[in-house]
């Protein structure tokens, strides 16, 4: 979730459009949606993260450029579920 502050100013200077469109280049999602969560502005994003230390860069420019409340939530596709599974034997 975005800063409502954060997100205000950045819009008062004309600097959002840039922002997003520098953090979506650095973290390359493989898909990106806007929308509103709990009255305010929300970003959902699908980024490929090799390991849990590649969240730090990945999550850094929303903290820092958008004072964003961050929710990683790790997902796996079915070959990591399969790879998984046969972990468990």
């Amino acid at each position: 979730d975005l800063d409502t502050e954060r997100g205000n100013e950045l819009l008062r200077t004309g600097r959002i459009g840039e922002v997003v469109q520098r953090i979506m280049a650095e973290t390359k999602p493989e898909a990106a949606y806007f929308h509103e969560r709990n009255g305010g502005r929300a970003i959902t994003m699908v980024v490929d993260a090799s390991d849990n230390a590649a969240m730090v860069p990945l999550l850094q420019p929303f903290w820092l450029e958008l004072g964003a409340k961050v929710t990683a939530s790790p997902c796996m596709d079915a070959a990591d579920l399969a790879e998984g599974i046969g972990r468990l034997t």
